[in-house]
């Protein structure tokens, strides 16, 4: 889960929670369903809905099978989103059904929360964007209260993409981010002229505000992968929060953006896992790569990654050594150039 999180290292995370799924395969109880619901996350982002609910279904059988709904706090939220992504709207409306029941007698305050998150994104996916922000609103107070932070920001996330469809046209709502649809504007990411945040509607200027806090939680607890994910809906709707000329401060040197993309060509990792890992588009990495490229006047993913220990070894030689792994220089090279 930090892979995934924290460093945003999305191929690591898959494998570590596939294994985690196998590992436990008899277990009904946290880790067996946080497991399959982070995996099931991974697919969705990456417009994957199909495998998204591939990846919960053998957890929300053994649910139905040992009646352990308790557990299911975390897994099902995310199938009910990869259950409508994937063309089955009718079961994702029965699991929610089935979890009501399963958790009516018990004292399980999280599982309640969790209820009202998977009746929001039912609502959220019949274009009640409303009723959905509303229930959403409950929901982060409610895991506020439960001391779960993080469950709190995607609910407010959640609310903030509810409020920016609601002031959409259908036509728009339809190929913009919702429950099992978190990948399929990705193409398009950098073909819109973006506007300032300030020129949109009083009703829209609050629904960013309430995505903003959530990046604002996100930073907080060190969710990287998660405020990327914010910033690429409020992209996605037109909306930029930054200004452009900021952006060309940076001169010769690396941009944030930039620095995180050397650190993954470092490591050997392919354009296409630095974009998973960064909720970007391939297009965008290669661009990224480029500037690096140029910025470090080099010619090469190995040249990234030459420069990279040249400029961390100068002041401490020792210490640098064991931030650039072994091999690192070899994995880089393995890759010509910036379309890798």
């Amino acid at each position: 889960m930090a892979a995934l999180h924290v460093r945003g290292d999305v191929p690591h995370a898959r494998r570590d929670l596939a294994d985690a799924a196998r590992i436990t395969c008899f277990d009904t109880g946290f880790i067996l369903t946080a497991s399959a619901a982070a995996l099931a996350r991974v697919h969705l982002e990456a417009g994957r809905p199909g495998q998204a609910s591939e990846a919960v279904e053998a957890t929300l059988h053994r649910l139905e099978r040992t009646g352990g709904w308790a557990w299911a706090t975390q897994v099902v939220p995310t199938a009910v989103e990869a259950l409508h992504g994937s063309g089955q709207p009718a079961r994702a409306r029965q699991l929610v059904e089935d979890f009501a029941a399963g958790i009516r007698d018990r004292d399980a305050p999280a599982a309640r929360v969790a209820l009202t998150v998977g009746r929001a994104l039912l609502a959220e996916a019949d274009h009640r964007y409303d009723e959905a922000a509303t229930l959403l609103a409950r929901a982060a107070d409610d895991w506020r209260r439960l001391h779960r932070p993080f469950d709190a920001a995607r609910a407010t996330e959640a609310r903030g993409r509810c409020l920016l469809h609601a002031r959409q046209p259908r036509d728009d709502r339809e190929r913009s981010d919702g429950p099992g649809h978190a990948g399929r504007e990705r193409q398009a990411e950098g073909q819109v002229a973006g506007r300032a945040a300030g020129g949109v509607g009083e009703r829209q200027k609050a629904a960013v505000d309430i995505i903003l806090g959530a990046i604002e939680a996100y930073r907080a607890l060190g969710a990287r992968w998660d405020v990327a994910r914010c910033h690429r809906l409020l992209r996605r709707h037109d909306i930029v929060t930054t200004h452009r000329r900021d952006r060309l401060g940076y001169g010769d040197q690396l941009s944030p953006r930039e620095q995180e993309v050397a650190r993954l060509v470092v490591q050997g990792r392919a354009n296409r896992d630095i974009a998973e890992s960064l909720v970007l588009s391939p297009r965008t990495v290669e661009h990224h790569v480029a500037c690096i490229m140029r910025k470090l006047n080099v010619t090469s993913r190995t040249g990234i990654a030459a420069a990279h220990l040249a400029a961390h070894a100068a002041p401490e030689p020792r210490a640098t050594a064991a931030c650039v792994c072994p091999g690192a220089l070899a994995r880089a090279s393995s890759g010509a150039g910036p379309g890798r």
